[in-house]
């Protein structure tokens, strides 16, 4: 709906002076108060026609016009006259000049300019509504959300400036993401949609959806969102206020940690249990919900900025308010280990963390593993997340795809931990885990038993000769971090080579006559090239890792492809027995990726949290053109299985495929060739 322009100016003259008198009434009540007068719907054909003629620097064509509004020149006619007496209104008028076409003819340039320029950017907002599926989705649930009458199909047809039948297939998505939010949307005889669910789960998903409304219409001034900005204090500086309150509380509570992104959150919270506060009644104020933090820390914060916010800004809070406040800040809470002892719950805490840890051994082996940190970081992270789930705090898309960027590794033990607390019976999503995610990559960069990579070390001169050079490397390097091994050649046969790092020998055939696993071997033939070998020794970064891709592994397809034939391809492809073969592709279907939610870069990955086939194997498959596979597109599919899940090439794959994610060029290659190297080449980086 578009709005005559001097009401638009009212706005912006009126809503600081009500912000003064208190910013509940102001946000309660000026809407209905201000706005009224005469305003006009246009329709998709008007503003096509409009948006035609605005932009245009001479008069336009009848049959022009016809071609790009899909109208007869007759209707075109009926349409300018229909417009003109609301035109008027805001400084113009669309006047048609005999033998030339229609132009617009400027009654007062003050108002025309300003309504062309909110009518264009309305046109280029609703073009990108038109094209964009999920951003029409979004601005439904807003609506949804705020809007305090009733509201039809066909209402958010003419909001988006598209057909009831695209909002109807826009709705299945609608539905899918309020679930998130345990929401559910009802279309009632005679009410038109109508949302339901618990207050509390309406002010989650609106804080969730004011992030996305900034993000992407920061710029675009729309009467039709006014109803949700108005929530969030959008213009005034009650925001500010808020904000200032919050970390006074916080400077002032020793020992009170939270993270940087939930401030934000959590002034959106206490302006929403303002602006809301009519909607008390519908919260479900269960002791189990909001009472569990009645006598802590928390609790005590919260009734301090409310205080303090009912002093500055004249508001009223009621006890409810202070108790839903407490729970929100004891969920983004940071718990250190220090302090976890005070919870009243931490046995029971521990226990289900050692619990874990068993199931996570199933898993990986953690035999070697100094767990003790692990342990009380796990306890922390554990004690935080319980907090979330009482009261339903889920993380959002946007932070996890800010955090999660240090490979597959963290991810893949994210799903592990989701499927214990599944069997555990905790109601569970399983983003809910993303706080473990760097806890994880920080245990998956732990090197097993003391702090020392080994290096095996064998001679053409025999044992002793090799044990000598040992003690050699050992005393002229004076580095910790590597232990030197000495092995008879003989004994190699008998020896698990994936126990060590790496191979330093003078024997040439050595790697022709074993089949040596995916790791650096450094040969020496002359007293230089071995002092050079201690030489790189002492360079060589702690994060090295072998190579395990080569160029056999990528697979180039250049035929169409679909998702059952790439299911066939890769059955084909598969270095394994037909048993093998089928236990693998079970396991990954087993397997849900934590990348999905946030992935735009058209890769699909696939590997199971088992290794169990006993086989390492790289697969990636790059297409010529992308396929669709399920709800995404595939242009890029990497496949593979580390045997025994051993750390080391987990990591190493890891970060192989971190840099397909990442990699800025690789899905904007088009030459096949090109494309092929590029492959090579950042997995060689």
């Amino acid at each position: 709906m578009i709005f005559p322009c001097h009401l638009k100016e009212l706005f912006a003259y009126v809503l600081p002076i009500f912000h003064t008198l208190g910013f509940r009434k102001t946000l309660l009540n000026c809407y209905n108060e201000t706005i009224q007068g005469k305003d006009m719907e246009f329709f998709e054909r008007q503003m096509v026609l409009l948006d035609s003629l605005l932009r245009a620097d001479k008069p336009v064509i009848g049959s022009v016009l016809s071609k790009q509004c899909s109208l007869s020149l007759k209707t075109i006619k009926k349409e300018i006259d229909d417009m003109n007496d609301y035109l008027c209104h805001v400084g113009f008028r669309i006047v048609s000049k005999t033998g030339s076409g229609y132009e617009v003819e400027v009654l007062d340039s003050q108002k025309y300019e300003t309504f062309k320029q909110q009518a264009i950017n309305r046109f280029q907002r609703n073009q990108f509504f038109k094209d964009h599926q999920l951003e029409r989705v979004h601005f439904i649930i807003r609506q949804l959300l705020s809007n305090r009458g009733n509201i039809y199909i066909e209402d958010l047809a003419q909001g988006c400036y598209v057909s009831a039948s695209i909002i109807n297939r826009d709705m299945r998505l609608v539905h899918q993401k309020l679930a998130e939010y345990n929401l559910q949307l009802k279309n009632k005889t005679k009410k038109g949609l109508v949302l339901q669910g618990d207050e509390w789960d309406k002010r989650l998903a609106l804080i969730a959806e004011h992030r996305i409304y900034r993000r992407f219409i920061l710029n675009n001034y729309d009467v039709d969102e006014y109803d949700f900005r108005k929530l969030f204090l959008t213009d005034s500086n009650g925001y500010n206020q808020a904000y200032h309150i919050l970390r006074e509380a916080l400077n002032n509570e020793e020992g009170y940690l939270l993270p940087y992104y939930a401030l934000p959150k959590i002034v959106y919270m206490i302006i929403l249990s303002v602006t809301r506060q009519h909607f008390d009644d519908d919260l479900m104020k269960t002791a189990a919900r909001f009472d569990f933090v009645k006598q802590g820390t928390s609790y005590f914060l919260a009734q301090r900025i409310y205080q303090h916010l009912s002093e500055e800004l004249d508001v009223f809070y009621s006890p409810i308010a202070v108790s839903t406040l407490a729970a929100y800040l004891r969920s983004f809470r940071i718990i250190k280990y220090s302090r976890f002892e005070d919870f009243t719950n931490a046995q029971q805490i521990k226990d289900t963390v050692t619990e874990f840890l068993e199931f996570f051994n199933t898993f990986i082996d953690l035999s070697e593993y100094d767990l003790n940190q692990v342990f009380k970081d796990l306890c922390c992270a554990f004690a935080s997340l319980l907090s979330r789930l009482v009261i339903g705090v889920h993380p959002d898309e946007y932070q996890i795809a800010r955090v999660r960027n240090d490979g597959l590794l963290g991810a893949d033990y994210c799903l592990i931990l989701y499927l214990f607390l599944k069997q555990k019976g905790y109601d569970v999503q399983v983003l809910d885990t993303l706080e473990f995610y760097y806890l994880f990559m920080a245990f998956a960069r732990l090197e097993a038993g003391p702090a020392k990579r080994k290096i095996l070390v064998v001679s053409r001169n025999g044992y002793y000769y090799a044990k000598d050079l040992c003690a050699k490397f050992e005393r002229s390097m004076e580095i910790e971090d590597f232990a030197f091994e000495p092995r008879e050649y003989l004994e190699l046969k008998s020896l698990n080579l994936n126990d060590y790092q790496m191979i330093a020998t003078d024997i040439d055939e050595l790697g022709a006559e074993y089949n040596l696993p995916a790791m650096p071997v450094y040969y020496w033939r002359t007293r230089q090239e071995l002092n050079w070998f201690v030489d790189n020794l002492r360079k060589l970064d702690r994060d090295h890792q072998p190579l395990l891709l080569h160029p056999s592994d990528l697979i180039l397809v250049e035929k169409t492809c679909s998702q059952s034939s790439f299911e066939q391809l890769l059955y084909q492809s598969l270095p394994l027995s037909e048993q093998q073969k089928q236990a693998f592709l079970t396991e990954v279907n087993l397997r849900s990726s934590l990348l999905s939610p946030v992935r735009k870069n058209q890769l699909l990955i696939q590997k199971g949290l088992r290794d169990v086939v006993g086989v390492d194997f790289v697969r990636v498959f790059i297409f010529v053109k992308p396929f669709k596979y399920g709800d995404g597109q595939v242009k890029t599919a990497v496949v593979y299985n580390i045997k025994d899940n051993q750390m080391q090439k987990l990591r190493m794959v890891s970060r192989m495929i971190t840099k397909l994610l990442h990699h800025p060029e690789l899905f904007t290659v088009d030459d096949p060739e090109l494309y092929y190297e590029l492959l090579y080449k950042m997995e060689l980086e």
